[in-house]
């Protein structure tokens, strides 16, 4: 279940959900009804709590791969990820941050 609204969300589609609660949050846009907030500090784009460490991790060539230990990770293309569909309207996805 989503920790945010308390829905039953597939996980597969977790990422999606959560990235909604996000935007949400960052524009300051009430949700009534919410069992939790999300983080105002680095959410994670899995489950919208703090504490879950996501990284890139690279792989061959110019292709990375998302590990983390959110207990909502699924496996995500990046690419396909970022681009913003009617079926798949969120673009929620890891990115790199090159001061790390």
């Amino acid at each position: 279940n989503c920790f945010q609204c308390g829905k039953s969300i597939a996980v597969k589609n977790m990422r999606q959900h959560v990235g909604g609660h996000i935007l949400r949050s960052m524009w300051d846009v009430r949700e009534i009804g919410l069992l939790e907030e999300v983080s105002k500090s680095m959410p994670c784009g899995f489950c919208g709590r703090s504490g879950c460490t996501a990284f890139l991790q690279k792989t061959t060539g110019a292709t990375f791969k998302v590990e983390t230990d959110c207990i909502f990770k699924t496996k995500i293309s990046l690419k396909p990820a970022g681009n913003s569909t009617k079926r798949s309207p969120c673009t929620n996805r890891p990115v790199m941050c090159y001061l790390c």
